[in-house]
C-alpha cells in the first residue's frame, strides 16, 4: 500500500508536470523494474500480476488526477457556442431546395 501510495504521489506529479510520453515511461519502467525484482526473489506469481495492475492503476490514476489539477481555470476552455460551431452546424434546407435522399443524392 506504501508502494501504491508512493507511485499515486509520482503520477499526480507526473500529471502536473509532463506529457503523456513520461506517464509510458514510467509505466514500463514501473513493470520491468516490478518483474525484475520479484523475478529475483523468487515471488512472481499469479497474484504478483494483480499487484502490478494496482501498481499501474495507482500511477496512472494519479497522472489523471494531476493532469486536471493542473489543467487551470475555466475561462481558458472553449465556449461550446462558440463562432466555429456555429458555422459547422448544418442548416436546414431553405424554401425551394430539395432535401438529400437517404443515398446521399439531392
Amino acid at each position: 500500500m506504501i508502494i501504491a501510495l508512493l507511485l499515486f504521489l509520482v503520477g499526480i506529479g507526473l500529471g502536473l508536470s509532463c506529457r503523456y510520453a513520461a506517464i509510458l515511461g514510467a509505466s514500463v519502467l514501473t513493470t520491468l523494474a516490478m518483474l525484475v525484482l520479484w523475478g529475483l526473489r523468487g515471488e512472481l506469481g499469479f497474484f504478483s500480476v494483480f499487484v502490478l495492475l494496482g501498481y499501474l492503476l495507482a500511477l496512472q490514476s494519479g497522472y489523471l488526477l494531476g493532469g486536471y489539477l493542473g489543467t487551470g481555470d475555466e475561462d481558458e476552455l472553449p465556449e461550446p457556442d462558440d463562432p466555429a460551431r456555429r458555422q459547422a452546424q448544418a442548416e436546414p434546407p431553405q424554401h425551394g431546395d430539395r432535401a438529400p435522399n437517404q443515398n446521399g443524392s439531392a
